[in-house]
């Protein structure tokens, strides 16, 4: 039987933190990032403008059980860089993996590499799941992050 309860996730990577989003790290700059269709493909979500409280909506539609939404935060300023999306399939045991850095500037292999880890092992080891596949519409860096 899978294990259905909420999930809580704190994991410290390096530089950066990856955790659970709440409503309270909606903002502006997210919003932009979802403005961004190039962005809004690597999500299969169709491009339109979002605000703030549209990012709110966007957070709550995610129960923590079988669909994860974890922020990725560099640790040292706080800044929210961008988040996975996790859509579990308890029946197959596996997950489909999303992933959008909205900051530009972090939109490199030394980000990605520095959670890849620790995350595949969360993925695995803790929520105990057997695959995960994941999006790669248009970076080449995410089957790198990810392998």
């Amino acid at each position: 039987m899978p294990d259905l309860s909420t999930r809580t996730v704190s994991l410290a990577c390096g530089p950066y933190l990856l955790r659970t989003l709440t409503p309270a790290d909606a903002s502006e700059r997210w919003a932009c990032w979802m403005r961004d269709p190039g962005n809004l493909r690597l999500l299969n979500s169709a491009p339109n403008a979002m605000t703030r409280d549209d990012v709110v909506t966007y957070i709550k539609r995610f129960d923590q059980k079988s669909h994860l939404l974890i922020g990725i935060f560099h640790q040292r300023n706080g800044l929210h860089i961008g988040f996975f999306r996790l859509d579990i399939d308890h029946r197959l045991n596996r997950c489909l993996l999303f992933l959008l850095i909205g900051e530009q500037k972090y939109r490199h292999w030394r980000v990605t590499h520095a959670f890849r880890v620790p995350f595949v092992d969360y993925i695995f080891d803790e929520l105990g799941l057997n695959a995960q596949k994941s999006n790669t519409a248009r970076k080449a860096a995410m089957p790198r992050a990810m392998l």
